[in-house]
Parts: structure tokens; sequence; C-alpha cells
């Protein structure tokens, strides 16, 4: 099993908040001291961010991180091991 990030979905969602919100990176990292420049810029151009600028970033638009995980599985049946776990 491999787990990748969706970095072209969480740009888009990143683009979408900045649209409505009508900001600039600059406005933005204004607005909300944890982010900054260059973190607004690595997102919305795919490019590799911390998994604690991904945190901040999901924190601050509202954002789920688990959706922008996608687990490639060699087999579909071991991908869902613990659907049968009891509680």
């Amino acid at each position: 099993m491999r787990a990748e990030f969706d970095s072209s979905a969480f740009a888009r969602d990143v683009k979408r908040w900045l649209e409505r919100k009508g900001c600039s990176y600059r406005a933005a990292a204004a607005e909300h001291p944890l982010l900054n420049l260059p973190m607004l810029s690595r997102a919305v151009h795919e490019r590799k961010l911390s998994v604690v600028n991904v945190l901040v970033l999901c924190r601050v638009v509202g954002l789920d991180p688990m959706n922008y995980l996608n687990m490639a599985t060699e087999n579909a049946a071991k991908s869902n091991c613990f659907s049968n776990r009891q509680t």
C-alpha cells in the first residue's frame, strides 16, 4: 500500500478559497498570521509542502487534510483490512 498527497486537488481548493475571499497571497497572510507568501505560492502551484504547512493551510482554509490522501493499493481487499474489526 502506498499513500500519496493529491497536490492538484489541494491547490484547486486553496485557489478557490483565495478567490472567494478576494484575497491576494499578501492579504491572506496579513489576515492569518500562520500563513506566509511562500507557503501559499507553493500550495497554489502544486509544489511540495511540509506536513505542518498542509495542516496549517487546512486549519485556516477549513479543509479536511484526509480528503487529499490517496491510497494506492496493489490489492483492493487489503485496503479495507480494518472493516471487520470488532469495536
